[in-house]
C-alpha cells in the first residue's frame, strides 16, 4: 500500500472522466491516475462504482497497434454517461 493515498471518491472519478471526455486529460494520464488503485498498490477500493470506473480509466490508453488506441472519445463519453447513470437512485 502506498502511504498517504486516499481511496478516490465518486467526485474524483467523475472529474477524471469529464476531463478525459473534454480532452484536458490524456488517456495515458487517466491510466496513470487510476493505476495505483487498480493494481492495489494504494490499497483496495470499497466502492463498486468507483472500482468499475477506475478499471475503465486504467485501460484508457490500451493500444491495439503502435499509436492506435483501443478506446477513443466515443468510449470515454459512454463511460462518463454510464457512471453518471449509476449515480442516480
Amino acid at each position: 500500500m502506498m502511504d498517504g493515498m486516499e481511496e478516490p471518491t465518486r467526485d474524483d472519478v467523475r472529474k477524471q472522466l469529464q476531463d478525459l471526455v473534454a480532452g484536458t486529460l490524456t488517456p495515458g494520464e487517466a491510466s496513470d491516475w487510476a493505476s495505483p488503485w487498480v493494481t492495489e498498490e494504494a490499497g483496495e477500493v470499497q466502492d463498486e462504482l468507483v472500482w468499475d470506473a477506475l478499471q475503465n480509466l486504467w485501460g484508457a490508453d490500451m493500444l491495439v497497434a503502435p499509436g492506435e488506441y483501443l478506446y477513443g472519445p466515443l468510449d470515454f463519453r459512454a463511460w462518463l454517461a454510464g457512471f453518471e447513470a449509476r449515480l442516480k437512485p
